[in-house]
C-alpha cells in the first residue's frame, strides 16, 4: 500500500488483483477517515441517524445469497393454521380492526408515508423507514403502524434468516415490502383525495414492487439516506421515479418513451442546481450489466447536459464485503464496460458520454465499518476522460465545477418544489420548499378560480357584503380541507 500527501488529505491505494489485460483504477481511499459518530447528520432523529442503523453492507446479516425470508399475512395465517408456525405477539391483530385503523383519518397519513416510501424504493428495514418518514416508531420493528398494514395484506415482513436465538434487538431488523397483492388500489386509493393520492404514488400508477434482490434493495436505501444526511442535494428519489422515460422523455415534456427505455435506475440523486444524477448500484456483472451500460450511455448521448441534465454513476457493491478475485472481476469488468461503451458512443465533442458517467465503489466511499471518506461528501468517482495514457480521472459529481450544468430557464430546479411534496423522499429534504397548491391544480382544471360556494338562500338575513369565507376579526381566510392541502 503507497501514501501519497496530498496538502490536506492523503490518497492511499490499495492495488487491485489483476484480471485480463485491461484493469480498473487501484481502489482509492482519501483520507482521513471520519468517524460516523464524529460527523453532523441532517437526519433530525437522533435514534435512526447514520451509525444508528444497522449496516447492510458490512454486518454479516446474508447468510442466504442476498435475500430474506418473507411472510405476507395470508401465509402467516394458512401455517398458523396448519400448526407449523406462530405469529410472533407484535404481529397479531383483529383484521377488521386493522382495516378500519389503515384509513381512519388520523392514521391516514402515517400510513401512507410507509407505503409511498416502499412503492419507490421497493424494500426497507423499520430503521431505515423511521428514518425517511420521521416516525421513529418504526425503528423498533414492532410498530403497530406495520402490524395493521401487515394484517391488511398491503405489506409483507421480512427477517435476515439465520439459526441464532432472537434478543431484544432482533426486532430493529425487521424488513418490509409492499404486498403484491394490489391492496393499496383496492381499498386505499378509492378513498383518499387526489393531494393524497398524487404525494403517495407521484402520479404514476405503475408499482415498483419488493422484488428479489434485498440486499441490493436494502443497500440502496441505505446509500440515498447517507447521501441525504452528508452531502448537499436537492433530494433523492427511488425507482419509481429514476425512469429513462422520465429522465430523457415524458419528464423532459417529450413525448413519452417506447419499450426500449422502459428501465430505470436504482435511484436518482436531483443537485441543488437540478442536475441529475442516475445512480445504478451493482453486484454483478455479466449480460445485464452490459445492456444497462449500453441504455444509459445511448439515452445520455441522444440529450445534451443542458437539456437534460443527466448523468449516471455505476456503485459497485462487492457481493462478499471484501477484496476478493470475484469482486475485482466484477470492478475491472464494469470499469471496461464502461470505457468501451463511451468509445462505441462518443456523443458530441462539446459534450461528451465519458464526462457524464462515473464508477464509484462502495469500499471508497466507506473503506470500514463506522467511518466515510471525504470523496463520499461530492460523490467522487472515476470517468474516463483522462489522456491516453491514464484514461481514467478522478471528478466531484455534485461539484458544478466537475460537472456544469447551464440549463435554460428553471424547469430544472422547479422538480425540487414538486417533490417536496412527495411522501417518499427524506423528510428533513421538503424543508424550506414551496410544494404546488394542489387544491387550485384542480380547480384550474375545472375551469374555476376558486372553491365554489352555494349563494346565501336569503341574504336579506345576512349583514353586510362580506365574502362567504372571507377573513373576519381575528378569523383568517377559511382554507379548504387539510387533506387536499398537505399541510406538513
Amino acid at each position: 500500500m503507497s501514501d501519497t500527501n496530498l496538502g490536506a488529505a492523503t490518497i492511499r491505494t490499495k492495488p487491485v488483483n489483476p484480471v485480463g489485460g485491461e484493469n480498473a483504477p487501484a481502489l482509492t481511499i482519501t483520507l482521513p477517515l471520519l468517524g460516523f459518530d464524529n460527523i453532523p447528520s441532517a437526519c433530525p432523529d437522533d435514534d435512526v441517524r447514520l451509525g444508528k442503523r444497522i449496516d447492510p453492507y458490512y454486518a454479516d446479516i446474508w447468510p442466504v445469497g442476498a435475500k430474506a425470508s418473507w411472510v405476507d399475512a395470508a401465509s402467516a395465517r394458512s401455517q398458523v393454521a396448519a400448526g407449523i408456525g406462530r405469529l410472533p405477539a407484535y404481529l397479531v391483530a383483529d383484521e377488521e380492526t386493522a382495516a378500519m385503523k389503515v384509513t381512519d383519518v388520523s392514521r391516514l397519513p402515517a400510513h401512507l408515508n410507509v407505503l409511498s416510501v416502499l412503492d419507490s424504493w421497493r424494500s426497507a428495514t423499520g430503521e431505515q423507514l423511521a428514518a425517511f418518514t420521521g416516525l421513529p416508531h418504526l425503528a423498533t420493528g414492532k410498530s403497530k403502524t406495520m402490524t395493521d398494514l401487515f394484517t391488511t395484506e398491503l405489506v409483507d415482513v421480512g427477517i435476515f434468516s439465520n439459526v441464532l436465538f432472537t434478543t431484544r434487538n432482533t426486532a430493529r431488523g425487521a424488513l418490509y415490502r409492499l404486498n403484491a397483492g394490489g391492496g393499496f388500489e383496492k381499498h386505499v386509493a378509492p378513498i383518499l383525495t387526489y393531494a393524497e393520492w398524487l404525494s403517495t404514488t407521484a402520479g404514476l400508477k405503475n408499482t415498483i414492487g419488493g422484488g428479489h434482490h434485498d440486499r441490493h434493495n436494502v443497500i440502496t436505501m441505505e446509500l440515498a439516506l447517507r447521501i441525504a444526511e452528508l452531502c448537499d442535494v436537492g433530494t433523492v428519489v427511488g425507482e419509481k421515479l429514476s425512469s429513462a422515460d422520465l429522465h430523457g422523455y415524458s419528464g423532459l415534456g417529450l413525448p413519452a418513451s417506447g419499450a426500449a427505455y422502459n428501465r430505470a435506475a436504482d435511484m436518482t440523486v436531483i443537485r441543488n442546481d437540478g442536475a441529475r444524477i442516475a445512480i445504478e448500484v451493482t453486484a454483478s456483472g455479466g449480460r445485464a450489466l452490459e445492456m444497462k451500460v449500453k441504455h444509459w450511455a445511448q439515452l445520455i448521448a441522444s440529450r445534451r447536459m443542458d437539456e437534460s441534465g443527466l448523468t449516471v454513476v455505476f456503485v459497485l457493491i462487492d457481493p462478499d464485503r471484501k477484496d476478493n478475485a470475484g469482486g475485482n472481476r466484477i470492478r475491472n469488468n464494469l470499469f471496461k464496460l464502461v470505457r468501451k461503451t463511451v468509445g462505441e458512443m462518443p456523443g458530441v465533442s462539446f459534450d461528451r458520454v465519458a464526462s457524464r458517467m462515473g464508477v464509484a465503489d462502495w469500499r471508497e466511499w466507506f473503506p470500514e465499518p463506522g467511518v466515510v471518506s471525504p470523496s463520499f461528501f461530492e460523490l467522487d468517482c472515476e470517468r474516463p476522460t483522462g489522456p491516453p495514457e491514464a484514461l481514467w480521472e478522478r471528478a466531484s459529481f455534485l461539484s458544478e465545477d466537475d460537472v456544469p450544468f447551464a440549463p435554460d430557464g428553471d424547469w430544472a430546479t422547479a422538480v425540487l418544489d414538486n417533490m417536496s411534496m412527495l411522501r417518499s423522499v427524506p423528510h428533513w429534504l421538503k424543508e424550506g420548499r414551496t410544494a404546488p397548491d394542489l387544491h387550485r391544480v384542480q380547480l384550474a382544471a375545472a375551469g374555476l378560480s376558486k372553491i365554489p360556494v352555494p349563494s346565501i338562500s336569503r341574504p336579506e338575513l345576512t349583514p353586510g357584503t362580506r365574502e362567504f369565507g372571507k377573513a373576519f376579526g381575528f378569523v383568517a381566510d377559511t382554507k379548504p380541507p387539510k387533506r387536499m392541502r398537505l399541510d406538513r
